[in-house]
This record gives structure tokens, C-alpha cells and sequence, in this order.
């Protein structure tokens, strides 16, 4: 049985381009990256080019975490390590959305209508 923070990648599937189509439409990855994930089946580069997007999306939200004061950037670059890594477990994006909410590693919870 596979643990809780077990690593993604190896068996999954790439997606496909009806797939990627609806996350640029929804802002999830960019016209590029959307190219490169189509090109990155043949290429055997999937999980890498996963990790690019994921590392993007999470950067963007640390980085507002440390510019919030909410998190330091050594805080913010152990976690973006834990990506480059490969990791993309359940606990580890709770943990980041925990930080945005003020529940993750003993914050205050923000105000309201204060942004992370």
C-alpha cells in the first residue's frame, strides 16, 4: 500500500490534449507549457516537465507567503526543494495551502480580506 506522502510520477499517465486544452483554458499551465507537456510523452519527459508546472505554481505562492512575512525564504526554498525533488504528495500541498490560510506550522490565520 502506498504511503500518504508517496511521490507521484512513475505509472501515471500523460495527459492528453483535450486534457491540456482545459488547463490552458482555465489558466492552470501556459500556452508553452501546454506544448511542452504534449511533447513531453515522446520525449519521456513528462514527470519533468509536471514538476516545471508544479514548481511554478507553488512558487508564485510562496513567494507571496514570503513577501506576506508569513513564511521565511529558507522555509520557501526547503518546500520548492521538496518539489524539484519530485514530490507532489497530499501532505505536502496541505501544507502550503495550510500556510495560505494561517493553520500550517503555528501561523495566525490571515484577517479578512487580507491576500497570502
Amino acid at each position: 500500500m502506498a504511503e500518504p506522502d508517496a511521490f507521484r510520477g512513475g505509472g501515471r499517465k500523460p495527459p492528453t490534449s483535450r486534457q491540456v486544452e482545459a488547463l490552458v483554458r482555465s489558466g492552470c499551465v501556459t500556452p508553452d507549457e501546454a506544448d511542452r507537456l504534449l511533447g513531453a510523452e515522446e520525449a519521456g519527459e513528462t514527470e519533468e516537465t509536471m514538476t516545471l508546472v508544479r514548481l511554478r505554481h507553488a512558487g508564485a505562492r510562496l513567494d507571496a507567503l514570503v513577501a506576506d512575512g508569513r513564511i521565511s525564504s529558507g522555509e520557501a526554498d526547503d518546500l520548492l526543494d521538496r518539489i524539484r525533488r519530485g514530490e507532489h504528495s497530499p501532505t505536502l500541498r496541505a501544507q502550503i495551502r495550510g500556510l495560505e490560510r494561517g493553520d500550517g506550522m503555528g501561523l495566525p490565520p490571515l484577517a479578512k480580506g487580507d491576500q497570502p
